[in-house]
C-alpha cells in the first residue's frame, strides 16, 4: 500500500533532524 505523501513529508523530516542531530 501507498503511503500519503503528508506522511511521506513527515518522515522524510523527522530523518533529516535525526541526520543533523547524529553528525
Amino acid at each position: 500500500m501507498l503511503k500519503p505523501l503528508w506522511f511521506i513529508a513527515e518522515f522524510c523530516h523527522r530523518n533529516q533532524k535525526k541526520g543533523l542531530n547524529m553528525k
